[in-house]
């Protein structure tokens, strides 16, 4: 489920995000088990990269196309009234490592919004924040939780007349973070701002090793997981924009 896609039914209809947060020490296998549940996104990520690489190539000869055939009706003194070839948007399901501004501009151009795949809780707080100077891990957390409640965003950009905006900025949060670093990124003040209260925590234990010649491919457990994920969208209604104002 990432960003407001998936719409939920009940009194009236609600954007399932999810900002989710696996606890566990170090060499856990935190990181693997979140690949895994993300397989099915990353595989759609690179179905819409790979789509994204063959419109630019049509959109170039295309453009290359528009200018030639302008500069000969300009020869001619003949009036043009040819659109130019618009750019095709990139269709982005999830992000890693993102400036402020660069998340902006995804949110602009994908109204369903994206997923923040993050290998380390603390490292999405220390990247939004790492442009401002005292109190900008507070001012990250604030934009933050605009982004959880789909609120208005933008960005103003140094020697641009234009600012970056998204009216409905959905963010999903997926990532990890240690015992040891909890305490260190969320205090009090995360409480009563209800900053804390989005995230749903998951705590990873340690259990006793599978013999070895009795461990099964973790791929063996993909028909499982897509038939456990395919009964919750029972009560889930699939929504795709329109258009960026939907």
């Amino acid at each position: 489920i990432v960003g407001a896609n998936v719409m939920l039914e009940h009194h009236e209809q609600t954007p399932g995000t999810l900002w989710l947060c696996l606890i566990g020490r170090s060499c856990l296998g935190k990181t693997e088990i979140t690949r895994f549940f993300n397989s099915s996104v990353y595989k759609q990520q690179d179905f819409f990269r790979d789509s994204h690489k063959n419109a630019m190539k049509a959109y170039k000869k295309a453009f290359e196309e528009y200018e030639i055939a302008k500069s000969e009706a300009q020869k001619r003194k003949e009036d043009f009234r040819e659109s130019e070839p618009e750019i095709p948007i990139k269709t982005v399901l999830y992000v890693d490592d993102v400036t402020p501004e660069s998340l902006i501009t995804t949110l602009c151009n994908n109204p369903g919004g994206v997923m923040w795949d993050c290998d380390e809780i603390r490292a999405l707080l220390n990247s939004f924040g790492r442009y401002g100077g005292k109190g900008a891990a507070e001012a990250a957390k604030t934009r933050l939780l605009s982004l959880y409640t789909g609120a208005n965003v933008a960005i103003s950009r140094k020697g641009s007349e234009e600012d970056i905006s998204a009216k409905r900025g959905w963010l999903s949060i997926f990532g990890t973070v240690q015992p040891s670093i909890l305490p260190k990124i969320f205090d009090k003040d995360d409480m009563g701002s209800g900053f804390l209260q989005r995230f749903m925590f998951i705590k990873a234990k340690k259990t006793p090793p599978t013999p070895r010649s009795k461990r099964p491919n973790i791929r063996d457990f993909e028909n499982q997981v897509t038939d456990i994920f395919s009964k919750l969208f029972m009560d889930v209604e699939r929504l795709v924009p329109n258009d960026k104002e939907s």
